[in-house]
């Protein structure tokens, strides 16, 4: 177990193995001026980088572009900070301050740089001179120009990469003070009902345009192999055509009645795919029993998979997995395994988001086959509660962190990070080793790998990196690729078709052998189709 110096609310993997993690002030998670950032490398098991976050990133939302920077949309507004930090310290409601952030913050892996934007949105994509080009830091991590800015502020947003490489920016509360006054009466207002699309090659936005009325915050967001887009709020589920941006007029209900969004969140993850699939599948765990969760309300052990038929997408559907959960949890974290099972950790028993209670301390796994949920001999040795966090390393450990506990009754602020190992980890003497893999592939290409022993290799997966937080990991999808030809010590595989099935970027890709034994993880990246 390792001590870092930032709470892990936010965490994400980089294409160069290493973990980010950012939030608020450590010491006080609250204060809306200050945000901090860590670099973790988990192959030398210590923080060796602090970036410079002149920005509060807390509750923002993020996703991982083609090149492999973080886009980071949102947060926590510094525009009134003066009184803000005079209101809170009067105890008042900041209800005379906006609370949630305009800004675009990139983070370059290489550099090891926050980019933030400096300019206003620009109308039919022109920019005045005077903003035409970055200066200093920024200008060395953008591609020769600035980071855009939204027109409508976002806090609790979703980001998603698309399948062109794009990323889509959705929800999001643009009045915090207003938005948590108006809930104790039971209204669920002031939240951002249009979306954005950032482009990476020019770091610019979209002019906003109308998504979905009666969204909520931290919507769960999925690209389907069809070119649609799940989106999940509360207990609803509806279809995006990305490509003429709008709904189909249809929408489905999970059979429990409960929310498994904020602020009673489970997680949602998308089953792992194989090159060969014609339905898919996406699964939510944990989350509430009730619609509008309160501090007493219990959480549910139901998961249910939406099924989805791509030729005929009206007939989608929800229905509980064969078996449920060991635990009730909500606030879990669902994490892809390169086997092809999920991990659940994380969570508690009962609450709502800040006020929580019964922290779950044990872990599952789920086989998507079977249906079976599998509680692990080993528990997490931490409770991780509000903004817990949960990312698959490239060694196909699992590192769990992060946790602000709850409100009340008051909890510590958790640093410290520990590791999970799945049962493929327990007996790994004859794990697969990837000994070459191209840096690049391109979509719908064959390419080779070398493998150590490669007749026992049954299987290869890839997983897209992951950005993660509020148990919405907005990147993580697994597919499995289909294995050409096997000849000596070389493999050739097919890469996913397109972008729809996996959108471009960095991934793991990972042999499987004969016992389903899944290798350490080498990172790959996957073109933008020209």
């Amino acid at each position: 177990m390792y001590k870092l110096d930032t709470v892990a609310v936010h965490m994400a993997l980089l294409p160069t193995e290493k973990i980010i993690v950012f939030s608020g002030d450590d010491d006080y998670i609250w204060k809306w001026w200050k945000g901090k950032s860590s670099i973790w490398d988990p192959n030398n098991k210590c923080v060796n980088h602090d970036p410079k976050l002149t920005r509060n990133l807390f509750c923002s939302g993020h996703c991982m572009l083609p090149d492999g920077r973080l886009l980071v949309a949102g947060g926590q507004s510094t525009v009134h900070h003066g009184l803000t930090a005079f209101l809170s310290f009067l105890g008042i409601l900041q209800i005379f301050t906006k609370g949630a952030d305009h800004d675009i913050n990139i983070f370059n892996p290489q550099s090891h740089k926050w980019n933030q934007n400096k300019h206003e949105i620009c109308k039919e994509g022109h920019e005045s001179e005077k903003h035409k080009h970055g200066s200093g830091e920024d200008k060395e991590d953008s591609k020769g120009e600035p980071v855009a800015k939204m027109p409508k502020a976002r806090w609790y947003p979703t980001c998603i990469t698309l399948p062109d490489g794009k990323a889509l920016i959705a929800s999001g509360i643009y009045s915090q003070g207003h938005y948590a006054f108006l809930k104790r009466f039971g209204r669920y207002s002031f939240i951002n009902e249009n979306y954005e699309i950032f482009d990476p090659e020019t770091n610019q936005l979209s002019e906003p345009k109308h998504f979905l009325k009666g969204i909520r915050a931290y919507p769960f967001l999925q690209i389907l192999p069809n070119e649609m887009m799940f989106v999940h709020y509360l207990n609803t589920t509806k279809l995006w055509k990305i490509k003429e941006k709008e709904f189909l007029p249809i929408e489905f209900k999970t059979e429990l009645n409960g929310t498994r969004t904020y602020d009673g969140m489970g997680s949602c993850v998308m089953l792992p795919i194989r090159h060969n699939d014609t339905e898919y599948k996406i699964m939510v765990v944990g989350g509430s029993t009730s619609l509008y969760p309160k501090e007493d309300t219990p959480a549910t052990n139901q998961s249910e998979i939406f099924e989805f038929n791509p030729e005929k997408p009206e007939e989608s559907k929800w229905r509980k997995t064969k078996n449920p959960t060991n635990s009730e949890r909500f606030l879990s974290d669902s994490v892809l395994l390169p086997d092809g099972t999920i991990l659940v950790t994380n969570g508690a028993g009962k609450g709502t988001s800040d006020h929580n209670e019964d922290a779950v301390m044990t872990v599952e796994i789920f086989n998507p086959e079977t249906e079976v949920w599998t509680k692990l001999k080993n528990k997490i040795q931490r409770a991780r509660l509000y903004h817990g966090t949960a990312v698959l390393l490239a060694d196909g450990r699992v590192v769990v962190a992060g946790s602000t506990g709850h409100d009340w009754p008051p909890s510590n602020n958790e640093k410290y990070i520990e590791f999970i190992k799945p049962p493929y980890l327990q007996d790994s003497k004859d794990r697969p080793e990837i000994i070459e893999c191209p840096e690049e592939i391109e979509y719908d290409k064959k390419f080779e790998m070398k493998v150590k022993n490669n007749e026992k290799i049954k299987d290869i997966s890839l997983i897209r990196i992951s950005s993660t937080t509020h148990n919405n990991n907005m990147d993580q999808r697994c597919l499995f690729l289909e294995i050409t030809n096997a000849n000596n010590d070389r493999i050739e595989i097919k890469n996913a078709e397109n972008g729809s099935w996996a959108p471009p970027g960095y991934y793991l890709i990972h042999a499987l052998n004969d016992q389903n034994i899944p290798s350490e993880g080498k990172m790959i990246r996957i073109k933008v189709k020209s």
